[in-house]
């Protein structure tokens, strides 16, 4: 019964919300002028336009947007230039997307507004513009392991060429001070896009390098649950608990073990 209250409260909550929301052009800019810097608003009120007068009217409401918020809000402003990317990616073209991005890398922080350009790109299908982004981006930004994981999952999943990953690889490995983490990262595309069975090389390599690493047991273990056979989750279970962790990991592991038990339980019946 007090479950049901509280999903009747969220579901009303969010009928308020929606009732009160600005819903015509008026109820917009009277919101706007009590919250002239708040991205949100600004953002739904082009989706509105774009809805009911289309890509020009949306366009210049963003325009309108990164003219009125404040200078000091910078958040705030990125996420409007996200949005014009955005917007100019869908129903701009080419040249009004490219001028839209210089002009965000212009007053933004370059890395941002890269990593959302090669979005953008991968989408629209510009498959070598995105690739030679992405690129950059590790070239200009090379301590971020996000950047490196991110043109991994490029050549692992979008354009599948194993020998340009390889390459890649051994880049990320050479950039970073800690390898281990990109290597487990590794692991995990390899069990999301490519081979099972790689993926279990690295992360034995990665445990007998770092046996006490709980964090790559527990990646480990979480994809093995979902690839492997009972027996074999079982046994990497076996081979966790004989390592000397401290009391508070054990019973992490301890736990795991039991909800994935009683999952293969409910899952036989």
């Amino acid at each position: 019964m007090f479950k049901l209250l509280k999903a009747e409260k969220r579901i009303r909550k969010k009928e308020l919300s929606q009732s009160l929301a600005p819903n015509s052009y008026k109820s917009f800019e009277k919101a706007l002028l009590s919250s002239p810097n708040s991205s949100f608003l600004w953002i739904k009120y082009a989706a509105f336009s774009l809805d009911t007068s289309g890509y020009e009217k949306s366009k210049e409401i963003l325009l309108k947007a990164l003219g009125t918020i404040v200078q000091t809000e910078e958040r705030e402003k990125l996420n409007i230039f996200l949005a014009l990317m955005n917007l100019e990616s869908s129903y701009g073209n080419e040249e009004s997307f490219e001028k839209a991005t210089e002009w965000a890398l212009s007053v933004n922080d370059h890395e941002k507004i890269l990593k959302h350009k090669a979005l953008k790109l991968l989408q629209k299908g510009k498959l070598e513009d995105c690739e030679n982004t992405l690129r950059y981006i590790c070239k200009k930004y090379s301590k971020n392991i996000e950047n490196w994981e991110n043109i991994l999952r490029f050549y692992m999943k979008d354009i599948v060429d194993n020998d340009k990953f390889d390459e890649i690889s051994r880049r990320a490995e050479q950039a970073l001070k800690d390898s281990v983490e990109i290597r487990k990262r590794i692991g995990v595309l390899e069990y999301q896009h490519g081979s099972s069975e790689k993926a279990r090389t690295i992360f034995e390599n990665l445990l007998s390098e770092k046996p006490k690493r709980s964090d790559i047991w527990l990646v480990y273990l979480n994809f093995e649950e979902k690839t492997s056979g009972v027996e074999q989750v079982r046994d990497l279970y076996e081979r966790v608990m004989s390592v000397k962790f401290s009391s508070k990991v054990r019973s992490m592991f301890e736990n795991k073990k039991e909800m994935y038990e009683h999952g293969r339980k409910h899952k036989d019946r």
